[in-house]
């Protein structure tokens, strides 16, 4: 198959204990939001 599935990965860090992990395959997003409980992933 000649499918190119692109992706896109972004990792935003804050001073806080928050980092947001963005990742984007094809047209469906993917946010990671790391808290220091635990994960939280949602799709936008």
């Amino acid at each position: 198959m000649g499918s190119s599935s692109s992706m896109m990965l972004q990792i935003q860090r804050s001073k806080v204990r928050v980092s947001t992990i963005l990742i984007q395959i094809d047209s469906i997003q993917y946010q990671f939001i790391h808290l220091s409980e635990g994960y939280s992933c949602r799709f936008l």
